[in-house]
């Protein structure tokens, strides 16, 4: 059985007292996300299989240790489970790991009992910086390209706003696809078709498109 994942722990009016029995070490529950629960002292008892696998920690290297001392000889810069001890408050702020290097985004929740006294501090590692790194360049990569996008259909529109040409139809698009990759071109074009179709029209439109009208060139 599975304990709930970081969402369930972060609302504000979470059932303090189910969480305490959930918790307790004796219980032999299976830890989500990249979870560490320490007692009120800050003596770890349990970490989850994925912190374990995320971060490079074997089970008995960390379980059992003090979050103090864990601090102390710079395993955890800072350390959020002693930092939540320490100001028994809910924090979040960036965490290093520093034995891999990693920097994320950890909550930290302090857990009181019935009489207000400190029990648990449980925290999650929610997303690392070079996730976060990694989601800011995409998004630069994407605002870019829409950029592009959007700079190529305005150029198309003021193209086709500028050969007078009013179309809809889909053999009309691919002929205007057509026009627009030929108007540059040095090849010499030969337009057929029956009288009245618009074969002047299409041959001043490719004309408007190309860089001879653009140098004033007939």
């Amino acid at each position: 059985m599975a304990i709930p994942s970081f969402s369930a722990f972060h609302d504000e009016g979470i059932n303090l007292e189910g969480l305490l029995e959930i918790l307790s070490p004796e219980n032999n529950l299976v830890l989500a996300d990249d979870m560490m629960v320490s007692d009120g002292n800050g003596i770890i008892l349990r970490v989850s299989e994925t912190y374990e696998k995320n971060f490079g920690f074997a089970h008995d290297s960390i379980v059992g240790k003090s979050a103090f001392d864990l601090e102390a000889d710079g395993t955890f810069t800072p350390c959020i489970t002693a930092e939540v001890i320490r100001r028994r408050k809910k924090i979040s702020a960036t965490q290093t790991i520093n034995h891999t290097h990693k920097n994320v985004m950890t909550v930290g929740i302090p857990l009181f009992d019935a009489n207000g006294e400190l029990k648990y501090a449980v925290c999650f590692n929610t997303v690392s910086m070079e996730q976060i790194n990694s989601i800011q360049r995409n998004y630069r990569r994407m605002q870019d390209s829409l950029q592009h996008y959007s700079q190529e259909i305005a150029e198309l529109r003021t193209r086709a706003t500028s050969t007078n040409l009013l179309f809809k139809s889909a053999p009309m698009q691919r002929l205007w696809t057509l026009m627009q990759n030929t108007a540059n071109t040095r090849a010499n074009i030969l337009i057929t078709g029956e009288t009245g179709v618009g074969k002047s029209a299409i041959a001043k439109a490719i004309h408007k498109m190309s860089n001879r009208a653009k140098r004033g060139k007939p």
